[in-house]
């Protein structure tokens, strides 16, 4: 059975997409091919990679012209099932149907919520382009025949559209073998950030909390994001012990971690979150915990049972610069908790929270979505 994943945002390699469901649909022996952009053609881990051009730099012309430019591609493909990861795609999704194929759609975030804090859109045209979204969602979900949501509060909105609605969060693959990490016991601690810089992680907050103590580094490295990248280079510590390493390479965020003591995930609350409830969606607090590293993350309902249940951290109201730093003070006080809590968010990946837990899920929607084609071919 042949499948068709697309996307005219992310790039091949993308963790979810890529490493996440098309290899593992590669493991369970269907025929994946990754229309993405780029160019040329090649195989990865069993999966076929191909190719739809160099995006645009425009906005508007990504979403519009380049999104057909991408599902032309993907339907030379002639799949049985095409596994959409954009908004910008769902405008194709009448071309596709008209195919005979299944249509499978990835949302990756609650896109109506999210478009109410888009800041390249002007405030006032926001809530009623939210609104447009939400009406134009529910009529395009008629053609659909499953939708994948990553986290409860959006999963319980999209299974009202669809029956053949899952949540597969972005739970972490785990490596073969399980890394003991050694850690230093000491008051001299390093912190980290890896990821995107946006005002959302509340950077310049942790940042402005480091500099109230000795003996704590702030490690952050992931793409620039202004103005969160003046912001810390107005600080009197940048350069000394508030350090941004750049965008680096998977494997040198990762070495990055190795070498911390603590991992931080202060976010915001807001739309896309459901606010105070959180999100399974993004995978930072995860990560950090699979490293073995004591996290010190925002209080939102989702995380904080976690992180209380495991004992791996400390949740905190990102909007409370003193709450902040009474956490990384503690942790660097206490040095015996700090280690433990680290071993304790490692094991809870190992035993709950890692994309093996999810394959499953993918699996039986792909499954019930392609009953229909099974049955023919009987």
């Amino acid at each position: 059975m042949k499948v068709c994943h697309i996307t005219s945002v992310h790039q091949a390699t993308d963790p979810r997409i890529f490493h996440k469901e098309c290899v593992y649909l590669a493991k369970a022996g269907y025929e994946v091919v990754l229309v993405s952009p780029g160019t040329g053609e090649r195989i990865e881990q069993g999966v076929r990679i191909v190719g739809a051009g160099e995006v645009p730099t425009a906005r508007m012309e990504r979403m519009f012209r380049y999104s057909g430019q991408v599902v032309e591609v993907a339907l030379a493909q002639k799949a049985e099932l095409y596994h959409l990861h954009d908004p910008e795609l769902l405008a194709h999704v009448d071309r596709i149907h008209k195919t005979g194929a299944k249509i499978i759609f990835d949302a990756h975030e609650d896109v109506a919520e999210d478009i109410e804090e888009k800041p390249w859109i002007p405030a006032p045209l926001r809530m009623p382009a939210s609104k447009a979204y939400t009406n134009y969602f529910k009529r395009k979900v008629k053609k659909l025949s499953g939708l994948i949501g990553v986290t409860p509060h959006q999963y319980q909105k999209l299974e009202t559209l669809c029956p053949n609605t899952a949540m597969i969060t972005n739970y972490p693959i785990l490596p073969a073998i399980q890394e003991k990490f050694v850690r230093g016991t000491g008051e001299e601690i390093v912190l980290c950030f890896t990821g995107n810089m946006s005002s959302l992680w509340n950077l310049p907050t942790v940042a402005a909390a480091v500099e109230q103590m000795e003996g704590v580094t702030f490690r952050i490295c992931g793409p620039e994001a202004e103005p969160t990248l003046s912001q810390l280079k107005a600080m009197s510590s940048y350069g000394t012990r508030i350090h941004y390493l750049g965008r680096l390479p998977i494997t040198q965020a990762r070495e990055e971690q190795r070498a911390a003591d603590v991992g931080i995930a202060v976010s915001s609350y807001c739309r896309n979150s459901g606010w105070k409830i959180g999100t399974l969606g993004n995978t930072k607090l995860f990560e950090y915990m699979a490293m073995g590293l004591p996290v010190i993350c925002t209080d939102f309902d989702l995380w904080r049972d976690i992180v209380d249940r495991y004992r791996c951290g400390i949740c905190v109201d990102p909007t409370n610069q003193k709450a902040v730093a009474e956490a990384i003070r503690y942790l660097q006080r206490n040095s015996e908790e700090r280690l433990e809590m680290g071993r304790n968010g490692q094991r809870a990946v190992w035993e709950e929270f890692h994309w093996g837990t999810q394959v499953p899920i993918l699996l039986d929607l792909y499954r019930r979505v392609l009953a229909d084609f099974e049955k023919v071919g009987e």
